[in-house]
């Protein structure tokens, strides 16, 4: 893993969630991007850092600062 990888993981790791929650397809023409971040998730060093329930934390704060991706939450 490079210093550019583990500068970028985080925002790519959250890609991955945006998808879940409101599909996109922001990375759908971008094959190596999604090839990179594919592999960059699966990474060990990159799952190791990652809070457990990330993602519920991460969607909690998203309904608190009333962001764009907010509006497509299921209700808490």
């Amino acid at each position: 893993m490079s210093l550019v990888d583990a500068a970028h993981a985080p925002a790519l790791l959250r890609f991955k969630y945006i998808e879940q929650i409101k599909p996109t397809g922001l990375l759908e023409d971008k094959p190596y991007l999604t090839a990179w971040k594919n592999h960059l998730i699966k990474y060990p060093a990159v799952l190791h850092v990652v809070v457990p329930k990330f993602l519920e934390v991460w969607k909690k704060q998203i309904r608190n600062q009333h962001c764009w991706l907010a509006g497509f939450l299921p209700p808490p």
